[in-house]
């Protein structure tokens, strides 16, 4: 899958991120979210940064079998502050596999590959 992200700054790129790379196997308009889920990611640069909070959305929905249907995120000493509000998978329409791992690239060059976690 491959997603692409514009916004004024960082925080709300990520947020753009978190939307079109959940778009891209779920319809969750006018779900109506059922929990709050609050990480940090960081810190690190940019598409580390990116890499991160996609990475814990594929856990979250995998552990949890919750999507995001909204995402805020804040900065916070090179760290993103994120919160994502939540739904139960069953209430959102899958139109498509949820992906296994992430890989950012940003001007060309390959910023860090994830094929899972431990926790």
């Amino acid at each position: 899958m491959r997603i692409e992200s514009w916004a004024p700054s960082r925080e709300h790129c990520v947020v753009e991120a978190v939307a079109a790379m959940v778009g891209n196997f779920a319809e969750v308009s006018g779900a109506v979210p059922t929990t709050t889920v609050r990480f940090r990611a960081g810190p690190g640069p940019d598409a580390d940064l990116l890499v991160a909070v996609l990475d814990e959305v594929i856990y979250l929905i995998d552990t949890t079998g919750r999507l995001p249907v909204a995402a805020q995120a804040e900065a916070g000493d090179g760290s993103l502050d994120v919160r994502l509000s939540m739904v139960d998978a069953g209430r959102a329409e899958l139109v498509g596999a949820v992906p296994k791992g992430s890989r950012c690239t940003i001007c060309g060059s390959a910023a860090k590959e994830s094929v899972g976690r431990a926790r």
